[in-house]
């Protein structure tokens, strides 16, 4: 195991244990009944803009250094590396549902569809990892036109998703009027304090447009809370807006957008689909679950029999207390007949870390060249000379000399492979790649280059370090020259 391997794996750990023990802290504070009123009684599970703001954070940031084409290039080979480490673990995640949602409380499967938001991390130098596992070599062609079709559909699924809820907004609260009784203002009031939101004041209406109670908005300013025009009893009200202030706190109303943001990423698999939807009944059974929690147990009827009368539309960024067809079945046999569960902090600390360790290890070689274009950058061959290649020894110091028997040969050889551009942003090549290797230096006049060949990549640097070291991915070139006989030991060549 390599010393970057463990680092990583220690960085990982400790962002483990720092998670855990704030999810412990959250549970704790959720469930305490001595907690002040001033302060905040629920809060986010996790942060929900982390990766999406990065994301955006890098697309300027390429732009700055790159261009507008280095941009796309990069930000596409970034994006499929993130969309194979979060299809990967949303396929797990799916199989595992069942007896998930059997052994552990709502609230850990809810954490759990959240976890790849922290993926950005994995670009830190801390966590990158030394070579990926596997490299899907797409010819130039297809990178380009995979690029444009994914980039729509992302696009595409974004707008739809945005356009649907403002849609959703204006219907409902162009014909919505505020809501005037003092007593179920006062109530709203008092379950405002025990949420310890009383800097906040979210604005309670009544619209025809609805069927069932929701909380829609974004943002604090633009919070509605909605009624819809029937009769409630005071008990049945406090219930809504313990639902909607544990909604509120922990803001699931942005988790919604983070969870189409995943889905617009994979938005060509059935499986990110279905996760979405998953996901979203995950939330409202971990709401379920705190709002019962923090009341007696004689609430347990009314609130099942307030969700029975309530049905609902969950379109756009919404929170609301109906559930859907498929999930209403199961959410009152939570609320109903709940069985024990563990906290499940265990589960999430390992599926954590071996989220952030394995991220990496499936990556894309894009927009190939010809090793010989990639070497000669414009220089005619025959005005390349090769004056040295060698593999230095184990002490880092000695040199093992090797002889082309043919420069011809060798740039006709480089002339017929492909090199694939890797993304470096994730990897520590210089440590990830070992013997063997021969490194060639070659001239073109004055100008002095180096290009170092190893199994299945290729180093590239100008001399006088005018240009940072590029990896591309070549499979079994090294291995190809040498049995060619283009590359021989010389054993001529004593180090002194």
């Amino acid at each position: 195991m390599s010393i970057q391997t463990i680092l990583r794996t220690g960085f990982a750990l400790v962002m483990t244990a720092a998670l855990a023990w704030g999810l412990h802290m959250h549970g704790e504070r959720e469930s305490d009944p001595e907690i002040q009123p001033e302060k905040l009684r629920y809060t986010p599970f996790l942060p929900v803009s982390l990766l999406p703001a990065m994301m955006g954070v890098w697309a300027l940031l390429f732009w700055c250094m790159f261009g507008l084409r280095g941009m796309a290039e990069n930000l596409l080979s970034v994006g499929f590396t993130i969309l194979f480490q979060l299809s990967l673990y949303t396929a797990c995640l799916m199989a595992l549902l069942p007896l998930l949602r059997r052994r552990l409380r709502p609230s850990v499967c809810a954490i759990l569809w959240m976890l790849p938001n922290y993926l950005y991390l994995c670009f830190n130098g801390a966590f990158r990892i030394e070579i990926p596992r596997v490299v899907l070599k797409l010819p130039g062609r297809w990178f380009v036109r995979l690029g444009i079709v994914w980039f729509a559909g992302f696009a595409a699924v974004m707008l739809w998703g945005i356009g649907a809820h403002l849609r959703f907004r204006h219907v409902v609260l162009s014909q919505a009027q505020p809501v005037t009784e003092p007593d179920i203002l006062n109530l709203l009031g008092r379950e405002r304090d025990h949420a310890g939101q009383r800097k906040k004041h979210y604005r309670l209406v009544q619209s025809p447009a609805v069927q069932t109670p929701m909380t829609i908005g974004l943002f604090s300013r633009s919070t509605r809370i909605v009624l819809p025009e029937r009769t409630y009893t005071m008990e049945e009200l406090q219930l809504i807006f313990r639902h909607e202030m544990v909604h509120i706190g922990r803001g699931d109303s942005e988790a919604k957008f983070y969870l189409l943001f995943c889905t617009a990423l994979g938005w060509w698999n059935p499986l990110m689909w279905l996760a979405r939807r998953r996901s979203a009944d995950d939330l409202e059974l971990s709401c379920d679950e705190t709002v019962l929690h923090s009341m007696d147990g004689d609430c347990r009827r009314p609130y099942a029999e307030l969700l029975l009368r309530t049905a609902g539309d969950q379109r756009g960024f919404t929170t609301c207390l109906s559930a859907s067809a498929g999930a209403l079945r199961y959410r009152l046999r939570q609320v109903m007949n709940p069985c024990k569960r563990t906290g499940g902090l265990v589960v999430t600390a390992v599926a954590f870390t071996l989220l952030l360790t394995t991220m990496g290890n499936i990556t894309v070689g894009y927009l190939p060249e010809r090793c010989s274009t990639l070497l000669l950058d414009g220089t005619a061959a025959d005005t390349i000379t090769v004056e040295d290649a060698y593999t230095l020894t184990d002490s880092g110091i000695d040199k093992i000399h090797y002889r082309v028997t043919d420069e011809t040969a060798l740039w006709n050889y480089l002339s017929r492979h492909e090199a694939y551009r890797v993304n470096q942003l994730l990897y520590d090549f210089e440590l990830g790649l070992q013997e063997p290797y021969i490194t060639l230096w070659y001239r073109s006049g004055e100008e002095q280059r180096a290009v170092t060949l190893y199994q299945d990549y290729i180093q590239s640097m100008h001399w006088l370090g005018r240009e940072k070291p590029r990896y591309y991915y070549c499979p079994g070139i090294l291995t190809e020259l040498l049995d060619s006989g283009i590359l021989v030991l010389d054993s001529s060549i004593t180090e002194l």
